[in-house]
C-alpha cells in the first residue's frame, strides 16, 4: 500500500512501496524459439543431456529406461499433442528423446478408396473368370453367367474378407488409442490380357487380380505408443485374411462336385501345408477337385496368399512391424538382422526353385529383397513412441505364437498355382510285367489285378479286350459292364479303378508260357503268363530254324535253377528214324541244362506240317503247335497278270495292299490304283499301297513288286491279315484244284498212303495239279528219302498255258511232297521214308 513519508516534503506523484512487497517478475530478454519452448517444456519431465541432430529437436537422456521414463513421455505427449506435436523415445545408450510434429493429411478422401475397391471388384472378377473358366460347368454355378459366378464367389467374398479384416484392425488399434486407415486393395490391372484372351492359360501367373492389400495411411507411419500395440495391430490383419481365406477355401471344396467338369487346360491353387495335410488325413480328393473348384476356392486362396506372404519379417509388411514390435527398433534395424534375413529369403527362395523356373514366387521374391535392402536399417519406421518400453513376456510370448501358427497354417507349396498341362492325358495300366499260373485243385489257374490309372483331369470310359491263347476260359471281375472277353471301365478324373482278370486252363495237358494282352484305346499290355513248374516250355509252339544240317524245329525251356529235364515226344507218329533230337539221336532227352532244344527229321516237310504235338517234361505233359510258317510270294519282271479270274486263294476277300506294312489298324482309306493311257499297272515300289480293285472282263491289272520284303494284305470284313514274303522267282499260277498264286511251299504230308497235312488226295488216291505260266518255266523233279518212291507225270518244263502234273504217294510209310523255286526254275520236291 503507498503512503506518504511522515515528516518529510513529499515529492508530488512520487510513489513509495512497503517492505514486504513481492520480488519484481523477471523478465526474459528475448521471445524464446520453437526449439528453446519445446526443450523447456521438456525439461520440466526429463533431464535433457546434450543436443542430438540438427533439423528436429532430438537429446540424449541422463535417464536409463525403467517405468517411470516410461510414464513421463506419456505425460509428455498429453502436453504436446494439443500443441501439434508428440515426443518419440528411442532405445540405445544413452537413450534419445525426439520431438515431432504430429503427422497431417495422411488419410485419403473417400472418393479414391471407393475408387480403388471399385476397380479393385472389377480385376477380382476377372481372375475369378480367368481361373474357373475352364472347368466351369455348363449350367454354372449360381448363375448362368460365368463374370456372375466369379463376382459373387470371387469378389465379394474377398471384399467382404477385406473389409472386415479393415474393421478388426481399425478397432484393435483404437484400442490402443491409435487411428488407423482402411484396407484399400491395389488393383491388377495385367489380368486383363488373360480375360480377353490375348495370354494363354497356362502363362498365368500372378492370378488375384490384386497386387497387395495395404493399409493406407501407411501403419508405419501412423504414431504407436508402444511396441505392444504397434505388435497387435499388425497380427490383426492376416490373422483375419488368414482364417477367413482357409475357411473360404474349405467351403469352396465342400461344394465342388466330384466329377469333373474340366473342358480345356485349367489352373489351380495348390493348397498348401496345411490344406494338404487335413486333405491326406481325411483321405479325400480336396486337391484333386480343386483342378475344377468353384470360384469361392479362388476367393480363398487370394486372401491366404497374400495375407501369408504380408507376414514375412520385410520392412513395411505386418510381419516386419510385428518383428519390430517384439525385439525393438534396435535390434532389427542392424546390419547382421539385415544379412540374416537376406539369408533366409535367399534359402527360401532356393527351396522353392524360384531360380529353376518362373513362377509367382519369381514376382514376390525381387520386392521383398528390395525392401529389405533399403529398409532393413531405417530406423525411422515405424514410429513408435516408447522403443524402450518392453513388450510383456506373456504378450510377447503370445504373438511369437500366433505368428507362427498362422505362417504353418497358411504355408503355401512351391508352387502356389498349378497349370494342368496334362489334363488331357491318356489312361494308363498298372499291371505285373509276369502272372504265375497256379495249380488249384486240378485246375491251372491266374487271378492278375489290373489298375486303371487316369492321370488326366476327365472323367474316362475304356473297353479292354483280352488276347489270349484258344485254350484259356477268361472271366473278369471289378467291371462296370462286360462279357467274358471284354471289360467295360469308368475312371474319374485323376482317380484309378481295379479290376481282375481270371484265367483258366481248359485245354489238354499242362499250360506252358503264353503271351497275354489287355488292350482298350490307349492302352496296350503284354505280359507272360508262366506256370509254376521248375520246367516248362516258355511258348506253347515249335520254332522253326535251320543250320547246316537243314530245317529244325526247337522248343525253348523256362528253367529255375539247378533243375533237369527228361524230354520225350509220347504218341508222335514219326519213329526216331524220321525225327529224332539232335543232341540224342533219339526221341527221349536226359537234359541237366535244359534251354533250347531242337528236333531234326530225315525230311523237313515232317517237322514243317507233322510236328510233334505233345512234349512230356519229366511227367508233365504240353501241348504245342506248330512253327508258324512264312508264306512267300513269286513276282517275275513283268509281274503279275490279274484278270477277271481273280486274285486267288487267299486274296478273294478284297480289301488293300501295302508294301512293308505293319498293321491293318487304324488304315485310312484307300484308293484302287488308276488306269493309265499304256494299261493298267500297279508298280508297289511307286504307289505302295492301295485298294484291290475289281478286275472286269476283258480287263487285265499287271501287278508289280519288289524283289525283296514284304506286303501285307488287309482283307475286308472279318479276316485276319496275312504278311507275305517278297521273293523274284517264275510267274506260275496253280488253276486247279483251286485258283492259287501262293504255289511255294505247297505241298503235303502223307503215311500210309493217307493224308497228315496239305492238300487232300483225290478220289484215286493221287494228286492231278493244274499250273498256268504265262513263259516256259523249267521244272525240276527231285526224290529223296529210303521208302517206296512216288508215282510222278510231270514234264520238264512248264509250258505257256496250262500244265497238269500227277502225283500218286507211296501206299506206306511216310511221305510228301512240295514246291519251290530257285534260279528261276521250279523245283518239286518229293520224299518217302519206310514204314
Amino acid at each position: 500500500m503507498a503512503t506518504c513519508g511522515q515528516g518529510d516534503v513529499t515529492m508530488e506523484g512520487e510513489v513509495h512501496f512497503e517492505d514486504d512487497a513481492p520480488d519484481p517478475l523477471a523478465l526474459h530478454p528475448k521471445a524464446w524459439s520453437q526449439r528453446e519452448f519445446l526443450e523447456h517444456l521438456t525439461q520440466r519431465h526429463f533431464a535433457l543431456g546434450a543436443p542430438v541432430g540438427d533439423r528436429l529437436p532430438a537429446w540424449e537422456l541422463e535417464e536409463e529406461a525403467d517405468a517411470p521414463v516410461s510414464a513421463s513421455l506419456v505425460q509428455l505427449n498429453d502436453e504436446l499433442s494439443d500443441l501439434g506435436w508428440m515426443a518419440r523415445l528411442r532405445g540405445g545408450r544413452p537413450l534419445v528423446l525426439q520431438v515431432l510434429p504430429l503427422p497431417r493429411g495422411q488419410f485419403l478422401g473417400k472418393g479414391w478408396i471407393l475408387g480403388l475397391w471399385a476397380v479393385s471388384a472389377l480385376t477380382l472378377t476377372l481372375a475369378g473368370y480367368v481361373g474357373t473358366m475352364a472347368s466351369r460347368p455348363d449350367a454354372g454355378v449360381v448363375s448362368s453367367s460365368g463374370m456372375a459366378d466369379a463376382f459373387l464367389l470371387t469378389a465379394l467374398p474377398v471384399l467382404l474378407l477385406v473389409g472386415l479384416a479393415s474393421t478388426i484392425q481399425a478397432t484393435v488399434a483404437r484400442s490402443k488409442g491409435v487411428r488407423v486407415g482402411p484396407i484399400v486393395p491395389v488393383p491388377d490391372p495385367s489380368i486383363l490380357l488373360w480375360a480377353t484372351g490375348a495370354l494363354p492359360a497356362a502363362w498365368l501367373v500372378w492370378p488375384f487380380g490384386i497386387f497387395v492389400l495395404p493399409t493406407l495411411p501407411r501403419m508405419d507411419a501412423r504414431p504407436w505408443p508402444d511396441r505392444a500395440s504397434l505388435g497387435w495391430s499388425a497380427l490383426s490383419a492376416p490373422a483375419v485374411l488368414i482364417v477367413g481365406g482357409l475357411s473360404l477355401w474349405l467351403l469352396g471344396w465342400i461344394l465342388t462336385p466330384s466329377t469333373s467338369t474340366v473342358t480345356s487346360l485349367p489352373v489351380s491353387h495348390d493348397p498348401g501345408w496345411f490344406l494338404g495335410l487335413l486333405d491326406g488325413m481325411l483321405r479325400s480328393d480336396l486337391a484333386l477337385r480343386s483342378a475344377w473348384a468353384t470360384p469361392l476356392v479362388w476367393a480363398g486362396a487370394t486372401v491366404t496368399f497374400l495375407a501369408w506372404v504380408s507376414l514375412l519379417h520385410v520392412p513395411t509388411f505386418p510381419g516386419g512391424r510385428l518383428h519390430v514390435a517384439r525385439l525393438g527398433m534396435s535390434e532389427v534395424r542392424t546390419t547382421q538382422t539385415q544379412m540374416l534375413l537376406l539369408f533366409a529369403f535367399g534359402l527360401g527362395a532356393v527351396l522353392f526353385s524360384v531360380f529353376v523356373r518362373f513362377s509367382v514366387w519369381s514376382l514376390v521374391l525381387p520386392v521383398v529383397l528390395t525392401l529389405t535392402l533399403l529398409m532393413g536399417s531405417d530406423r525411422r519406421w515405424p514410429v513408435v513412441l516408447d522403443d524402450t518400453k518392453p513388450v510383456p513376456e506373456q504378450q510377447h510370448f503370445a504373438m511369437g505364437l500366433v505368428w507362427v501358427l498362422l505362417l504353418l497354417l497358411a504355408l503355401p507349396s512351391e508352387t502356389p498355382l498349378i497349370a494342368h498341362d496334362d489334363w488331357d492325358a491318356e489312361l494308363t495300366l498298372d499291371a505285373p510285367d509276369e502272372v504265375a499260373v497256379v495249380d488249384v485243385e486240378g485246375v491251372w489257374t491266374a487271378s492278375i489285378r489290373l489298375g486303371v490309372l487316369n492321370p488326366s483331369l476327365l472323367d474316362r470310359n475304356v473297353d479292354l479286350d483280352v488276347v489270349l491263347g484258344p485254350s484259356w476260359a477268361t472271366d473278369w471281375s471289378g467291371c462296370a459292364s462286360g462279357d467274358l472277353q471284354r471289360c467295360s471301365v469308368d475312371v474319374g478324373a485323376g482317380r484309378s479303378a481295379a479290376v481282375e482278370l481270371n484265367a483258366s486252363w481248359i485245354g489238354e495237358g499242362t499250360p506252358t508260357g503264353v503271351p497275354i494282352s489287355v488292350a482298350g484305346g490307349p492302352i496296350q499290355w503284354e505280359a507272360l503268363m508262366v506256370p509254376d513248374i521248375p520246367v516248362h516250355p516258355v511258348a506253347p509252339q515249335w520254332n522253326m530254324t535251320s543250320d547246316d544240317g537243314g530245317l529244325l524245329v526247337c522248343v525253348d525251356l523256362m528253367v529255375e535253377a539247378d533243375a533237369h529235364a527228361n524230354l520225350s515226344l509220347p504218341g508222335y507218329l514219326h519213329d526216331e528214324v524220321a525225327v529224332w533230337w539232335t543232341e540224342s539221336g533219339t526221341q527221349h532227352l536226359n537234359s541237366s541244362a535244359p534251354a533250347t532244344h531242337c528236333l531234326r527229321s530225315a525230311d523237313p516237310m515232317l517237322l514243317k506240317h507233322t510236328p510233334p504235338r505233345l512234349l512230356a517234361i519229366d511227367n508233365t505233359t504240353f501241348a504245342l503247335e506248330g512253327a508258324q510258317a512264312v508264306t512267300r510270294l513269286s513276282f517275275d519282271e513283268d509281274g503279275w497278270n490279274v484278270t477277271s479270274n481273280g486274285w486267288g486263294a487267299g486274296f478273294e476277300a478284297g480289301g488293300s495292299l501295302h508294301l512293308d506294312g505293319t498293321s491293318c489298324e487304324d488304315l485310312p482309306p484307300e484308293s484302287t490304283p488308276p488306269r493309265g493311257e499304256q494299261g493298267w499297272v500297279w508298280d508297289l515300289d511307286v504307289r505302295g499301297s492301295g485298294a484291290m480293285p475289281v478286275v472286269g472282263n476283258e480287263e487285265v491289272l499287271t501287278l508289280r513288286a519288289p524283289a525283296g520284303g514284304a506286303l501285307l494284305h488287309c482283307p475286308l470284313g472279318e479276316g485276319q491279315p496275312t504278311s507275305y514274303r517278297l521273293e523274284q522267282g517264275p510267274d506260275v499260277r496253280l488253276t486247279f484244284p483251286s485258283m492259287d498264286r501262293r504255289w511255294i511251299g505247297l505241298g503235303g504230308v502223307y503215311h500210309h498212303g493217307e493224308v497228315l497235312a496239305g492238300m487232300a488226295l483225290n478220289a484215286s488216291g493221287g494228286l492231278d495239279l493244274h499250273f498256268e505260266a504265262d513263259d516256259d518255266v523249267p521244272l525240276n523233279v527231285v526224290q529223296s528219302g529210303s521208302g517206296p518212291a512216288w508215282q510222278v507225270s510231270a514234264p520238264t518244263t512248264l509250258v505257256n498255258g496250262t500244265t497238269v502234273i500227277g502225283l500218286l504217294p507211296p501206299e506206306s510209310g511216310s511221305a510228301s511232297f512240295e514246291f519251290d523255286h530257285l534260279d528261276g526254275r521250279v523245283f518239286l520236291r518229293l520224299s518217302s521214308l519206310g514204314a
